[in-house]
């Protein structure tokens, strides 16, 4: 049997946060749904409650178990990497070293400069490309936001 722990996570608007397991050999992902207005208009919070407030936050109880990769990120991570490519640049050699050595801020540190990479590159198609197209906007390329990223692995507990 696996040991699991409960963990409850909440966010508003386009933020996010990935659970990235292996299962039987078999990479599987769970993700947070973001909260729009509209294209490219997320719910936020303000001091005067106009977009949201913290009682409208997706929360959410999930399960973790040791190994699993939590990830909690900004639009500017999300709008630019798929999960499949965030899980590919999380299973590559140097960040794979950064996080078996315990070393999360130098794994974020990691995945921040491929997703600054991505955010330059004009010809590649990302997660905000694909949201402009459904509401009917051109936007080719990455998208230069601000990256902020927490990654955590979760251990067995003593």
């Amino acid at each position: 049997a696996v040991k699991t722990t409960q963990s409850t996570w909440g966010h508003m608007g386009d933020s996010g946060m990935r659970i990235f397991r292996t299962v039987d050999g078999e990479a599987r992902v769970f993700a947070t749904k973001e909260q729009v207005q509209g294209f490219n208009c997320p719910y936020q919070m303000d001091a005067q409650g106009r977009s949201g407030t913290p009682a409208v936050a997706n929360v959410y109880d999930l399960e973790v178990r040791p190994g699993d990769l939590l990830l909690a990120a900004t639009d500017g991570v999300l709008d630019n990497l798929f999960d499949a490519e965030i899980l590919d640049a999380l299973q590559q050699p140097e960040c794979q070293g950064h996080i078996e050595g315990g070393r999360m801020t130098e794994a974020a540190q990691w995945l921040g400069r491929v997703v600054q990479e991505a955010a330059h590159d004009t010809q590649r198609v990302t997660p905000f490309t694909k949201a402009a197209a459904e509401y009917g906007y051109d936007f080719p390329g990455g998208k230069v936001d601000d990256v902020t990223l927490v990654i955590v692995k979760v251990v067995e507990g003593t």
